[in-house]
């Protein structure tokens, strides 16, 4: 374990990095409306936060109305759109 701890510290943060794009987006005056914040270090995975591009997946309609549609199947629930 000591070994795969060594290899993932370089590409993680801790809990509060990890949430300071979260926090940033939804508190900060200079944020832009539909704009996506993450961390601006090596791969996106690490560093200060800073508006970032979204994955092409994200911009997925089909994608997005199956995992919805699978969401509900999980939860046992509808919600009509």
């Amino acid at each position: 374990m000591q070994i795969a701890s060594f290899l993932v510290l370089p590409f993680s943060q801790n809990a509060a990095r990890g949430a300071e794009p979260t926090l940033y987006a939804a508190t900060a005056p200079d944020t832009k409306p539909g704009a996506y914040y993450g961390p601006g270090g090596k791969l996106g995975l690490t560093g200060p936060v800073r508006e970032t591009p979204m994955a092409a997946f994200a911009y997925d309609d089909a994608a997005a109305k199956q995992l919805f549609d699978q969401l509900e199947e999980t939860a046992g629930v509808r919600y009509p759109l």
